[in-house]
């Protein structure tokens, strides 16, 4: 794996400009964290819903899945038509390019003009105003899919579920 930063923090492109507000990375941090400050944050997600990380690693490898996170958006926004923007989407790695051709074939036919899937290499970039859609995707692929897709699942858990009642 590179060393490289896997996004360019210096893009200019205005889809990617426009998006990138809407992607901070949030966390909260280990009861112990004063006394081991080397200790990983317990949870880091971004503020899209799409992206989560409760491994146990340090702070910089929480940061580099943020940054691959950001390098999937940036590629979303260069392959997705930039009306598409305004709802929902995803970038799911699959096993290999192959794989990839076998997701989007099975889904191109069931999409509309709100929920459809686009090929990017060895991804597959889910537009979606439905979340079934894209958790029926995602569901249906889990053999072909990078097992980081099992986010994706759970993150669409934590969309859809009802807001805990306030005391």
């Amino acid at each position: 794996m590179s060393d490289e930063i896997p996004y360019w923090p210096s893009d200019n492109h205005p889809l990617f400009l426009r998006e990138l507000p809407k992607h901070v990375r949030e966390s909260s941090r280990h009861p112990d964290a004063a006394h081991h400050p080397d200790v990983a944050a317990v949870s880091v997600w971004c503020s899209c819903g799409l992206w989560r990380s409760t491994r146990p690693w340090d702070v910089q490898s929480h940061q580099a899945g943020f940054e691959e996170h950001l390098a999937d958006v940036q590629r979303v926004v260069r392959v997705l038509p930039a009306d598409l923007l305004k709802y929902g989407y995803a970038r799911m790695r699959c096993l290999d390019e192959d794989a990839a051709v076998e997701v989007a074939s099975a889904w191109i036919d069931r999409a509309s003009a709100r929920n459809r899937v686009f090929l990017d290499g060895d991804a597959v970039v889910v537009a979606f105003m439905d979340a079934q859609y894209l958790a029926d995707i995602v569901h249906g692929a889990l053999d072909r899919v990078d097992p980081t897709a099992v986010y994706l699942v759970n993150a669409l858990k934590h969309m859809a579920a009802p807001p805990k009642p306030e005391d």
